[in-house]
C-alpha cells in the first residue's frame, strides 16, 4: 500500500521516506521538500525528495538499497551540466543485502560525492557522508604518478576533499607550500638564494613572496613557480559565500580546478626540482 504523500513508494519505504526528510531539513534547516519532482529537463531523475535553494538543490533517493541503479546515471548528468547539486542515497538501517554488496555500494556512491543517510521508519539515522556537491566529483589520484613520500599527503587532502573541498584545497597548498620552503633552504645553502626575505626554515615568509624570490633567482622552472603562485592566491579567494545557482557554479569550477591544479603541481615539482639538482623532501 502506498502513501497519499509518497505515492511512487510501499507503506515502508514512505515511512523511510518521511524520516529522511526530517533529517535533512533539520541538518540543512529546510522547508518541506519537493516530491518527485525534476532537478532540470536535462536530468532524467526524479528524486524522492528535492529542495531547491537560492544556490543550490539539494535531492534525496529514498531506496531499499545504498546504490539504486538511477544514483549513478543521474550523477553523470548533472556533472555534464555543472549544477550544483548535493545528492544524498537513504536506505533503510535494517537491510536484506549481504555486508560485501552493502559495503561495496555504500563505498561506489561515496566516491562520486554522494552523501549517505541509513534510516528507519521513526525518524532515527544519521548520516555516514554528508556528501558534496557532485560536480566536484574527481577520481581518487593515482598514487604512483606521485614521488612516494607524499603519497600520504595527498590521499589526506583527497579524503578531506570528499567531505570539505575548500579544505582539501588548503590541504594541497599547505604540501606545496611545505615543498617550497625546503626547497629555498636548500638553495640558501648552496649560495642560490642570495636575495629576499628567506633566511632559514624557522623565518616565516610570505609565500607569495617567497616564490617571487625564487623566480628572481631562477632556482627552478618559472612557469611552474608562476603556477604555484596562482595557486596560492586563488586558493584564498574561494570562501565567500554563492548567492545564486550561477555564481555556485562558477565558484563549484573553480574549487575543481584549484584541486587539480594542485595535484598537478605536486606531480611535477619532484622532477623539476631534480632537473636542478635539488632533493624533493617532504
Amino acid at each position: 500500500m502506498s502513501s497519499s504523500k509518497f505515492p511512487l513508494l510501499s507503506s515502508y519505504m514512505a515511512d523511510l521516506a518521511e524520516s529522511a526528510e526530517f533529517i535533512i531539513r533539520t541538518k540543512y534547516k529546510l522547508g518541506k521538500a519537493i516530491i518527485d519532482e525534476e532537478i532540470s529537463p536535462n536530468v532524467g531523475w526524479r528524486p524522492t525528495l528535492l529542495w531547491k535553494t537560492k544556490e543550490m538543490y539539494i535531492a534525496c533517493e529514498v531506496s531499499e538499497r545504498p546504490n539504486p541503479p538511477v544514483l549513478v546515471t543521474a550523477c553523470a548528468e548533472i556533472i555534464n551540466l555543472g549544477l550544483p547539486v548535493k545528492m544524498i542515497s537513504a536506505f533503510p538501517i535494517e537491510h536484506s543485502l549481504s555486508l560485501s554488496i552493502y559495503q561495496s555500494e555504500k563505498t561506489k556512491v561515496k566516491s562520486f560525492g554522494i552523501g549517505l543517510l541509513p534510516v528507519d521508519s521513526n525518524k532515527v539515522g544519521s548520516f555516514e557522508h554528508y556528501g558534496i556537491p557532485v560536480t566536484l566529483h574527481l577520481p581518487c589520484p593515482t598514487m604512483k604518478t606521485y614521488h612516494k613520500s607524499i603519497h600520504k599527503a595527498i590521499s589526506t587532502a583527497y579524503d578531506i576533499y570528499l567531505t570539505d573541498p575548500p579544505h582539501g584545497v588548503q590541504e594541497l597548498g599547505q604540501v606545496i607550500e611545505k615543498i617550497l620552503i625546503d626547497l629555498a633552504d636548500q638553495a640558501k645553502t648552496k649560495g642560490k638564494l642570495t636575495k629576499g626575505s628567506f633566511k632559514n626554515k624557522e623565518t616565516y615568509v610570505a609565500q607569495n613572496i617567497l616564490i617571487d624570490d625564487l623566480i628572481a633567482e631562477k632556482i627552478t622552472d618559472k612557469a611552474l613557480l608562476k603556477k604555484c603562485s596562482a595557486f596560492a592566491d586563488d586558493r584564498n579567494s574561494v570562501s565567500h559565500k554563492p548567492k545564486t545557482i550561477a555564481e555556485s557554479k562558477k565558484l563549484l569550477d573553480r574549487i575543481k580546478e584549484q584541486f587539480k591544479t594542485g595535484l598537478f603541481i605536486l606531480e611535477d615539482l619532484p622532477e623539476k626540482m631534480k632537473h636542478d639538482k635539488y632533493i624533493f623532501n617532504y
